[in-house]
């Protein structure tokens, strides 16, 4: 009987212990329920549709912000900032009926790597979750340090144009932006490729400047481009007509003939009508001769042109003189004729050809016209005591040095 008194009263403390440890777990439920529900007592967060593909391109002290809306139909705009959030911009987005392109220009930004955060919203004011990108922009500094293409020469053709000579480009250029003045006094521009050696300035003024810049892009996306330092030239060479190299002749008989393109008088014509020309050997010279023919007296072959006021040269390359020349000369004269041999004083300047010294030689006159003039140049032969004497030129060229 003991034993079944001792039994019960276990049993009750066990009961008593089950149902307080009940009791805690149904109240601590109820709570953490309690917790859960009020969560749903606030408005739900929408997100809508965030900038898909955003992309920067770089510009002079700006930038190009471009990226895609690609499904979400409420997005009515979207705020950009930059400058560690200290910046920022809205912009006004209409959509289309499919993926639509967003593009805007962000100014006033300083050289240097920049940062943008984008995140589009609709008209209740939703936003997407941000998307970031970063790019570069270029200014002054990165202008100055641009070389500019070198040019090997211009080259300016009497009765034509102008022809430009360039050296290589650089492979990070996009070409040349070149000025210059016509005879009508108008601007012209044009721009050059990089694989392009040679440009043709048609009627350019040779006593006006050509003025160029290379142009470079950072990118091949660049939305800008940047120009190198104006470089401004001149021509440095007078192409003449039929300048040798080998001459060309007319009115060819044999060896002889008449120079093409030049002035050649009567005296100078003692082959039978003909001279100034001698295809020896089938190079093409320009030429005087008194070797078993009618001597020379003032012999003259010459080009009449004109130039801008300037420093000039006028440069011949001999090829051989037979026996000693009594009186030819390399001449340069005002107007439009050479003067006779006793007035050779009066000429502009001259360079007298004597003997084979000077074969294989360039030979050179400078001369300075203070003013727009026409002048002539060429050869100048009296030939008369000294038979056999014999003159062959194997081309001439003339030079602008300033």
């Amino acid at each position: 009987m003991v034993m079944k008194i001792i039994d019960m009263k276990a049993i009750l403390y066990v009961l008593n212990k089950v149902l307080l440890l009940w009791g805690v777990f149904m109240l601590y439920s109820c709570t953490k329920m309690d917790d859960y529900k009020k969560y749903f007592d606030k408005e739900e967060i929408i997100y809508i549709g965030k900038p898909d593909s955003l992309q920067i391109f770089a510009g002079r002290e700006r930038v190009k912000l471009q990226w895609l809306i690609v499904s979400d139909p409420k997005v009515s705009s979207a705020m950009i900032y930059w400058a560690n959030k200290t910046k920022e911009r809205k912009i006004n987005i209409k959509r289309g009926t499919s993926v639509d392109t967003v593009q805007t220009i962000i100014e006033d930004l300083s050289q240097g790597f920049h940062s943008f955060e984008v995140c589009t919203m609709d008209d209740e004011g939703n936003r997407s979750i941000p998307v970031y990108a970063s790019g570069m922009v270029y200014g002054e500094n990165y202008e100055q340090s641009l070389p500019n293409r070198s040019v090997e020469g211009a080259k300016f053709q009497i009765g034509g144009n102008t022809f430009v000579n360039w050296l290589l480009a650089d492979s990070t250029s996009v070409g040349v932006r070149l000025s210059y003045k016509n005879l009508a006094g108008e601007n012209k521009t044009l721009i050059v490729k990089n694989d392009e050696t040679i440009t043709e300035l048609y009627g350019q003024d040779l006593g006006t400047e050509i003025k160029y810049q290379t142009m470079y892009k950072p990118d091949s996306l660049s939305i800008d481009t940047f120009y190198a330092s104006i470089v401004t030239i001149r021509a440095n060479e007078i192409i003449l007509q039929n300048g040798g190299g080998p001459f060309l002749g007319t009115d060819i008989s044999g060896r002889w003939g008449n120079l093409k393109d030049w002035d050649t008088n009567q005296a100078a014509k003692n082959h039978n009508g003909v001279g100034g020309f001698d295809n020896l050997d089938n190079n093409g010279y320009l030429s005087f001769e008194y070797w078993g023919t009618p001597s020379i007296i003032n012999g003259k072959i010459s080009q009449t042109l004109q130039l801008p006021k300037g420093k000039y040269r006028y440069v011949a390359t001999v090829s051989n003189i037979d026996f000693e020349c009594e009186a030819t000369f390399l001449v340069i004269s005002l107007g439009q004729q050479l003067p006779d041999v006793s007035d050779i004083e009066q000429a502009l300047g001259y360079f007298q050809l004597t003997n084979n010294s000077l074969n294989g030689k360039d030979i050179t006159v400078n001369f300075q016209l203070d003013t727009d003039q026409t002048i002539t140049l060429g050869f100048l032969s009296t030939m008369l005591d000294n038979n056999p004497t014999a003159v062959r030129i194997t081309k001439v060229r003339m030079y602008m040095d300033e």
